[in-house]
């Protein structure tokens, strides 16, 4: 269980890296901008890539920006224990961290979810319906 939850996040860091360019302002054009990326068909081909997801949505639901990782089938995380999941948030925010300066886009997001507030919620859901997920506030990755 670790091993496969380990590959899933070293997946979605991978994914999470990749370039993008682009202007806005205002905390709702970030935040939008941003979303669009995430539902753009180069990130999907990209999360697809990593033969661990099928797909994945990224949308706005009140205070949350959630991006779910649909997993391929026979992978799930639903007994996944807490310590994983809080180190792999660990990891998963000193990758951001990284992205920051080289990623507008990426930057701009979590810049306009801070101003509004919001979470950034990384779902994992699996074929089941059955999911996990990890929160994390603007402020652990731009802080």
């Amino acid at each position: 269980m670790k091993k496969n939850l380990f590959a899933l996040m070293m997946a979605v860091m991978a994914i999470m890296a990749f370039s993008l360019t682009s202007c806005s302002s205002g905390a709702d054009a970030k935040v939008n901008e941003f979303v669009k990326q995430l539902n753009s068909d180069t990130f999907k081909e990209q999360a697809v890539a990593s033969k661990v997801f099928t797909d994945t949505d990224a949308k706005v639901e009140g205070n949350d920006l959630i991006l779910t990782f649909k997993t391929i089938p026979g992978l799930s995380f639903k007994g996944a224990d807490q310590s994983v999941l809080d180190t792999q948030k660990a990891a998963m925010i000193a990758q951001f961290k990284t992205a920051l300066g080289t990623d507008k886009i990426f930057r701009e997001g979590f810049e306009g979810m801070k101003e509004k507030g919001m979470t950034f919620v990384m779902k994992f859901e699996d074929t089941q319906g059955e999911s996990v997920a990890i929160n994390i506030t603007p402020a652990e990755v731009l802080d």
